[in-house]
């Protein structure tokens, strides 16, 4: 397999993944009930919502055959109401990343896919140590036992778009502004 591209983006991207990462660690951290769980959701379902919405308008299943599988917004949805939450309004353009065409779909969907990795350990930190029902972690589960193969399926078809220099470059700064903007969105609301 080819990781040319998902090898830069990994590469490119390392300093705002990991200020983001520290961002939603110190959060999970500072959980003490259901209810700073629910504002947790909350803040991934303005983000996300917004997110998907932006990309579903460059991105179909003939550019990403799974691409209906790859819906997460739903299922923070679904989170927020099982504990009896209010479910925010997802975030305006003007809060999100660009996203004007398909490469910076792909840079965004990068990161929202590359976040199903470490959902499991959030998971199981959320249910152990703060008592959060399963039946309310579904978002963190991400795609369960199939969460390595889709990711590994997702970079094998970011790696084989078609695509000059510039098209890369897009890629990576989408990706980028994905993990800062959200890192901006968690520290504006916490």
């Amino acid at each position: 397999m080819n990781n040319e591209i998902t090898d830069k983006l990994k590469a490119h991207t390392l300093l705002n993944h990991q200020i983001l990462e520290k961002s939603i660690i110190e959060m999970i951290k500072r959980i003490q009930s259901e209810k700073d769980y629910i504002r947790l959701m909350q803040i991934f379902y303005s983000y996300f919502g917004g997110l998907e919405s932006l990309i579903k308008a460059y991105i179909n299943s003939e550019k990403l055959p799974d691409n209906l599988k790859r819906r997460k917004v739903g299922l923070v949805y679904n989170d927020i109401l099982s504990l009896g939450g209010v479910v925010p309004k997802t975030l305006s353009k003007e809060n999100l990343p660009l996203i004007n065409n398909h490469f910076h779909a792909f840079g965004a969907l990068y990161v929202l896919e590359g976040s199903t990795l470490g959902g499991s350990h959030i998971e199981n930190i959320l249910k152990i140590k703060y008592s959060i029902p399963e039946s309310s972690l579904t978002f963190f589960r991400g795609y369960g036992q199939e969460t390595v193969s889709m990711w590994n399926i997702f970079k094998v078809s970011l790696n084989e778009l078609t695509m000059d220099e510039n098209e890369v470059l897009q890629i990576i700064s989408a990706a980028d502004e994905t993990f800062a903007r959200f890192n901006q969105w968690i520290n504006k609301n916490t």
